[in-house]
């Protein structure tokens, strides 16, 4: 794009150098056959005059640079330039400003004129100066040079226009000035924008000299241009004054506040930079309006000079760790934090539902801290500059946040469970529902989260793609000029970033979020299955504790009132343990989600199966009055069951419900060839079929054999 400019640039030096290889050629008549034998050997004279010609060279850019700066000024201020930085209306509905600008229309022809030659002799010298610049921006594949960021050389002129803005700019926001209170950081912020959205407009009229100047094709706009000079003022004065201020003062708050103003004026300065529909990253309080700013406008925006400086950039981190930290501590010990979650009571259906029917059943403090972490610390991470500051960032939300979280739920399982005692089960089997399901609330989001940082990842990875293939192509461009030969091999190389690449770079990226989350994710699900599983437990010790007679009085099954077994009354030493089970299945169901109390069902269930099958089936003499009774038993603690099972109670006993099959086989014949088919050491041929046809289906023929030796 910029060779014929270059060109036109460079067309004296050129023939400047053509005439003094033509001087060398005609002079000396033996030196010719030399110069054959040397193989074009450069003389070390030449060499010599080159050095000082650039040096001198150089000297004379600098003046003529110079030259034509005084006298752009000299014109700019004819045609009532700069412009007042306070007290500009910002509202014009046609663009002009109430405060002055750029007057081209009272201005005399003469100097319009001169101000648009010279800036376009600016332009080219400038071409000629950074030339290197210039082709780097194109070899970029930014579209705009405001996303090349400083490999894209920001025009002269634009600077012109902008610095003496800048140093209104620094005198009205200074550290000693009335408005430059380190408090209000908008106020510098909504000045530099309002003067980029007001005056860039007006200077549009220089897109011609861009053109003219050999810069067509879109990468540079002028009024872009004027925004980018204006942002660099603006970041002069973070540099020069208001972040040292910042790191003196030593205060959080303020530096979050100084973040969040660098945020929002980052993406409002977005439009003026000529980047349309990016709505920037989400900050503390606030979604995003649009998809994120591009990576590169980002890192050379007001907050990548925090990036510069290892203590601005520690104090920074500090300072986001501990209002995420307060925040956290806020949301875990609020008063109502361990009441159902707002959502929970704002639910029409709420009466209707029982928890043990919620996919979810969180506290306020789950949504809370869900709300923390994904709603407003990890949009966060979107905002950060450099790679090295966002993996400090998210490092710190999955150890410390999500981390703390974590400890905080353990340590008040820990507490509650040392002082548990009888009289306050019912208390702590609560707080340990209302735990559990917060671990189960967060396990869950964490996958949502890991989704949201593979994103971030993502787009850091394609970044740095795009970068890389630009920088090959024109590594590889550079080669077919030097060996043409390789230009079909070079020229079939697929690119970085495209095709399999950008599908490896999404793997790679969900691959990382979910190690960044491994550790969080795995403790709150640690923690959950551990105290589902004791609370499942204390069930099943709570039900034992409480029919400790039945499970010691063989009486009810050797010689139990036959009539009692035939009306189907349950066992007198049961019924307390029972009516303890059924309140706390019912407890259970108002506090567990629908997983959470699954699982706890099915091991207070297996826990419970165990011991009466050990303790009772295995243990008593049964005579048939007395296997009827335990029959009805079991009956009513399947009944218990029955309402919160998704299909059927029996699943959870199946040993205990084996040795019932077993026990009331009526006929003495039945049992006696059940006893043959099982054989003496319970391997008999027909074992498995004689035990499928009796009802038997987990135990085998030994143990079957000595459940029917049970019976008198």
């Amino acid at each position: 794009m910029y060779s014929a400019a270059l060109r036109q640039s460079e067309a004296l030096a050129a023939r400047g150098s053509a005439a003094v290889a033509a001087e060398t050629d005609g002079g000396g008549g033996g030196g010719s056959g030399e110069r054959g034998a040397g193989s074009g050997a450069v003389p070390a004279a030449l060499r010599e005059w080159e050095g000082d010609l650039g040096r001198r060279l150089q000297a004379c850019l600098g003046k003529l640079r110079g030259a034509l700066s005084c006298r752009i000024e000299a014109h700019l201020g004819a045609c009532g330039w700069p412009p007042p930085v306070s007290g500009a209306s910002s509202s014009g509905g046609d663009g002009s400003s109430g405060g002055g600008g750029l007057a081209l229309e009272g201005a005399a022809q003469g100097d319009i004129t001169a101000l648009h030659q010279l800036m376009v002799a600016l332009t080219r010298l400038q071409l000629v100066e950074e030339r290197s610049g210039f082709e780097a921006a194109e070899q970029s594949g930014q579209p705009l040079a405001a996303l090349a960021g400083p490999s894209a050389p920001l025009l002269w002129a634009a600077q012109l226009l902008a610095a003496p803005l800048g140093e209104k700019l620094g005198a009205l926001f200074d550290n000693t000035a009335p408005a430059g209170r380190l408090d209000r950081p908008a106020w510098l912020f909504q000045t530099v924008v309002r003067l980029a959205k007001e005056y860039g407009p007006q200077l549009e009229v220089f897109q011609s000299l861009v053109d003219e100047a050999g810069l067509g094709g879109g990468r540079y706009l002028f009024g872009a241009e004027f925004a980018r000079a204006l942002r660099e003022a603006a970041k002069q004065l973070l540099r020069g004054r208001k972040l040292p201020a910042l790191l003196e003062a030593e205060d959080g708050e303020l530096w979050l506040t100084w973040v969040d103003a660098m945020i929002d004026f980052d993406t409002k300065m977005a439009p003026p930079l000529g980047v349309i529909g990016a709505g920037g990253p989400a900050s503390m309080t606030s979604k995003a309006d649009g998809p994120p700013l591009p990576l590169p406008l980002l890192r050379c925006g007001a907050l990548g000079v925090l990036g510069e400086r290892e203590e601005w950039m520690d104090a920074w981190l500090s300072s986001e760790g501990g209002a995420a930290l307060r925040a956290l501590e806020g949301v875990l010990y609020s008063p109502g934090a361990w009441d159902s979650a707002p959502s929970l009571q704002l639910s029409f259906d709420a009466e209707d539902q029982p928890a043990w029917r919620c996919e979810f059943y969180p506290p306020a403090a789950a949504e809370g801290a869900v709300s923390l972490a994904a709603g407003q610390l990890l949009p966060r991470a979107h905002n950060f500059p450099s790679d090295e500051a966002q993996d400090r960032y998210l490092n710190f939300l999955a150890a410390d946040v999500l981390g703390g979280a974590h400890s905080t739920v353990v340590r008040t399982l820990q507490q509650a469970d040392l002082f548990r005692d009888a009289k306050h089960h019912a208390t702590w089997m609560r707080k340990a529902c209302v735990c559990v399901c917060f671990c189960h609330y967060l396990e869950h989001h964490l996958e949502d989260m890991a989704l949201t940082i593979a994103e971030i990842f993502e787009r850091r990875a394609e970044a740095a793609q795009t970068l890389d293939a630009h920088s090959e192509r024109h590594q590889q461009q550079q080669q077919q000029q030097q060996q043409q030969q390789r230009q079909d091999g070079a020229s079939s190389q697929t690119a970085p970033g495209s095709g399999g690449g950008e599908k490896a770079s999404a793997a790679a990226a969900a691959t990382a979020a979910r190690r960044l989350l491994s550790k969080p994710l795995g403790d709150f699900a640690s923690a959950r299955r551990e105290w589902t599983l004791k609370v499942a437990k204390a069930v099943a010790q709570g039900f034992l504790q409480h029919a400790q007679g039945y499970m010691a009085d063989p009486a009810p099954f050797k010689d139990p009132d036959p009539s009692a077994a035939d009306a189907a009354v349950v066992s007198a030493g049961l019924v307390d343990g029972l009516q303890w089970l059924q309140g706390a299945l019912a407890a259970l169901a108002a506090q567990l989600d629908r997983d959470c109390f699954r699982d706890c069902l099915r091991a207070a269930a297996a826990a419970i199966n165990r011991e009466l099958y050990n303790g009772v089936a295995t243990e008593m003499l049964f005579s048939p009055a007395g296997a009827r009774q335990l029959a009805v038993d079991v009956g009513a603690l399947l009944r218990l069951f029955q309402p919160y099972s998704w299909r059927s109670p029996r699943a959870y006993f199946p040993e205990l419900l084996d040795a019932v099959a077993l026990l009331t086989i009526e006929h003495p014949r039945a049992t006696d060839e059940l006893q043959r088919a099982l054989g003496r050491d319970g391997r008999g041929p027909g074992a498995a079929e004689a035990l499928r046809e009796a009802g038997v289906r987990v135990l085998d023929a030994e143990q079957a054999a000595a459940i029917l030796s049970l019976k008198l």
